[in-house]
């Protein structure tokens, strides 16, 4: 089996550092020597925001949207020095986003799982207003349920083992 030697870490504007790392024996994809990559393996020095926590894997983050990397990126200034490999971005925004969360009322004995989709159709059954009748966007219907609720973004995989562990 040929190895592919480690991506140098990138050194960020701000000073932090970015490890991205794709290959046969990383969590990527495609999970091959020569790219280009949609998805890639992540390491982070410093605070990591909250949108890449749910690729979270031990000590990396897994199978990251190189959408998500490239956010991260700009989120951080720019690259001061080293290099990205290959990227090929799919239409990652129009995949699903997954989200679950424990039930206070029952001590945390159930649980609700549900997809972005789902919400917004919630939504738009609901009247947009908050209690003092100011309208409000569905991106802040969202981030308000999340907190109130302790939410927690999982990824697909996350989402569809719970869903065959528990429902089926």
């Amino acid at each position: 089996m040929m190895y592919k030697e480690l991506n140098p870490w990138i050194i960020l504007n701000n000073g932090k550092k970015l490890s991205v790392q794709a290959s046969r024996t990383h969590h990527s994809e495609p999970r091959n020597n020569a790219g280009p990559y949609s998805e890639v393996e992540l390491s982070f020095s410093g605070e990591v925001p909250r949108y890449v926590m749910p690729y979270k894997n031990d000590t990396v983050f897994s199978y990251v949207p190189v959408q998500l990397v490239e956010k991260l990126i700009i989120d951080n200034g720019g690259i001061k020095e080293g290099a990205l490999p290959p990227f090929n971005p799919l239409d990652w925004e129009k995949e699903e986003q997954y989200f679950i969360w424990a039930d206070p009322a029952n001590l945390g004995t159930t649980f609700t799982l549900v997809t972005l989709s789902e919400l917004k159709e919630q939504f738009q059954k609901e009247e947009s207003v908050d209690a003092n009748g100011l309208a409000f966007s569905f991106e802040s219907w969202v981030d308000d349920l999340i907190v109130v609720h302790g939410a927690a973004s999982i990824t697909g995989y996350q989402y569809n083992q719970i869903k065959d562990m528990y429902f089926k």
